[in-house]
């Protein structure tokens, strides 16, 4: 959700030597044995942005030394967002968007050459997204990354439309644009893309509803809307979309509670919802959902503290709270 958000205002290591484990590669088989889709350790969405712990602990009451406190057991800290502390579940294939280093060194102190210091030990800086560096992961490729500035510290906005995808990490597929931001992904099999214009510029809210789903590269699905962009899934999609639109259009704040199912794609499976978005599911495990109400519609802030864990959906564990939501993992 956090990746989602930043993206509009702007994601598991399999155990082989291929790209997706088990010596896939990831354009035939799944490095799961054959059934049909990546397996649990294979899903990259597994990071989450947490402003207080599972017991309720405010990151804020922590010197920076001991941030890592927030994150759930076997997490690894890998530094801070905006007004939280990033962990991951160990992932591969993830990318993080980090204000801060473990040590609490802010990039914004930092001339564009030392940007990349703050990203962890073993993680590639791929560039800025806005107020965070980029930092990913490589592995078992899926997340998309907003960026504004390649490593290069070359800003999009001063590239003609045609020249932004060489904001694109080496090797990445420029996708289209996010909210101020170019869109790339690593060489990947499933993935969640908000866009708000294409590769040739096309900017979704000069089409018609209809036509909206053409604003999704070539051999990626159409499932809906998230905050003014056309969320796009490929194979499947592998991650959480935050989606207030249906792929047909239809608001999910026109829909009554018991209806807001229905914004998610066929096949999903209807998280609860979070900021002015309904959060669904593609059809496979090794996610992390940020969320505000759940299933029901019950709100996390007319629960006590010790009750927040039942927004989060049956089988999935809460894991602590970002700014106004709830944190939830399917691992």
């Amino acid at each position: 959700m956090m990746l989602a958000l930043l993206s509009c205002i702007g994601t598991g290591g399999g155990g082989g030597g291929g790209l997706f484990g088990g010596g896939d590669t990831g354009s035939e088989g799944n490095g799961d044995g054959g059934n049909g889709g990546p397996s649990l350790a294979d899903v990259p969405d597994a990071i989450a942005y947490l402003n207080r712990s599972a017991d309720g602990t405010y990151y804020g009451d922590h010197d920076v030394e001991d941030h890592a406190s927030i994150c759930p057991d076997g997490w690894e800290h890998l530094g801070g967002g905006y007004s939280s502390v990033a962990c991951t579940s160990n992932a591969k294939g993830i990318v993080a968007q980090l204000n801060r280093g473990t040590d609490g060194t802010w990039y914004g102190d930092l001339e564009p050459d030392e940007r990349h210091t703050v990203c962890p030990d073993g993680w590639d800086y791929i560039g800025d997204v806005p107020y965070h560096a980029g930092c990913h992961k490589a592995g078992n490729e899926g997340v998309v990354a907003y960026l504004n500035r390649g490593v290069d510290n070359v800003w999009y906005g001063d590239l003609a439309e045609e020249d932004q995808g060489s904001v694109c990490p080496s090797g990445w597929t420029w996708l289209g644009g996010g909210y101020s931001t170019v869109a790339c992904q690593a060489p990947a099999r499933t993935a969640v893309a908000y866009l708000n214009r294409s590769i040739e510029g096309d900017y979704y809210g000069d089409l018609p509803e209809e036509e909206q789903g053409g604003i999704c590269p070539d051999g990626w699905d159409h499932v809906g809307g998230g905050y003014a962009t056309v969320a796009c899934a490929k194979d499947g999609g592998g991650a959480v979309a935050s989606l207030n639109r249906s792929a047909e259009g239809v608001y999910y704040g026109d829909l009554d509670s018991d209806e807001w199912h229905t914004t998610c794609p066929g096949g999903w499976t209807y998280l609860g919802g979070a900021y002015s978005a309904v959060a669904c599911e593609a059809p496979s495990a090794g996610n992390v959902a940020q969320l505000n109400r759940n299933v029901e519609g019950t709100y996390y802030g007319d629960l006590d503290a010790e009750e927040w864990h039942t927004i989060c959906p049956g089988g999935w564990e809460y894991i602590g709270g970002s700014p106004y939501v709830v944190a939830c993992a399917d691992l």
